[in-house]
């Protein structure tokens, strides 16, 4: 039970911090390009995991990071990188947390499609109706339709592809080895947005450069402490506290930006969040059966 706490606290902080992190992307957005934004923050998670691992005693680059599935994980971090801080920089706060919800659907779709696991026709019909949420929250075809918000479901199919190729890569890089590499993959991403849209990039105000910091050591410390509250306790009891991430949005996206999400906002990220909790459940119980 303390072990399990342990687990929540650390996976709650974890999603407070990336929540935080979304804000303060979104705030740059609106004198910054997307590509500064992502070669900055690259930059800054490279040091401090390069760091890390200096510290650890850890190699922050070995020849794991030229494996097929290592390379094949920083590109799909890369897409979603860009898709996210993207569509944050675009689309109303309160639309992007949502859809990116959907994450943990999209990995065991993905989980069964090219790791072979067994899911069932539950887990199915559950994927099945969180991804109507996601449609429900982007309403395509309506006059509610917001087109930045395909960004944010580029991110979480690319960042739902990234948590499975992390199961692929070799089992001797280290987490804060795969965070070095996931991290260098945006600078040369940031550079090659900044170069293409031809935006000029924002100044390096006092604002400016404390936001970017936070945006750096919030993202690091979210990583971290997700790492560690995967260590600790029951899996099973931990990871729906995944969802504690689009509460602090939804708060930050109302008490900071001033947004009023509307009605379809409210019932799709509750179906997302239903499905999503009920599959954690469905694999706790199926968990347990076989043990």
């Amino acid at each position: 039970m303390h072990d399990n706490l342990r687990g929540m606290a650390l996976m709650t902080g974890a999603m407070a911090a990336f929540a935080l992190a979304d804000a303060l992307i979104k705030a740059l957005g609106d004198t910054h390009p997307s590509g500064q934004i992502i070669w900055v923050a690259g930059i800054g998670g490279t040091l401090a995991f390069a760091l890390a691992c200096i510290a650890l005693r850890e190699a922050p680059l070995t020849r794991d990071a030229l494996a097929p599935a290592t390379l094949a994980r920083v590109l799909t971090e890369a897409v979603g990188t860009f898709g996210i801080v993207t569509a944050l920089t675009l689309a109303p706060l309160s639309v992007v947390v949502a859809i990116m919800q959907s994450v943990p659907l999209l990995v065991t779709l993905g989980a069964a499609a090219f790791l072979g696991e067994q899911v069932g026709w539950r887990r199915w019909l559950a994927i099945i109706v969180g991804l109507l949420g996601v449609m429900i929250i982007i309403r395509p075809g309506t006059e509610g339709f917001t087109p930045p918000a395909l960004f944010a479901v580029l991110a979480a199919v690319t960042l739902a592809a990234r948590d499975i190729l992390t199961r692929m890569v070799p089992r001797t890089a280290t987490n804060l080895q795969l965070g070095v590499w996931g991290f260098a993959g945006l600078i040369p991403t940031g550079f090659l947005l900044v170069a293409i849209s031809g935006q000029a990039e924002g100044p390096y105000t006092p604002i400016a450069l404390t936001y970017f910091a936070g945006i750096t050591v919030l993202t690091a410390l979210a990583i971290l402490f997700v790492t560690m509250s995967m260590r600790v306790g029951d899996v099973a009891v931990i990871a729906p506290f995944r969802y504690t991430r689009l509460l602090f949005g939804l708060a930050l996206a109302i008490l900071w930006f001033g947004e009023r999400p509307d009605l379809a906002t409210w019932i799709g990220s509750a179906i997302v969040v239903a499905s999503g909790l009920y599959t954690f459940a469905r694999e706790r119980r199926l968990a347990q059966g076989t043990a």
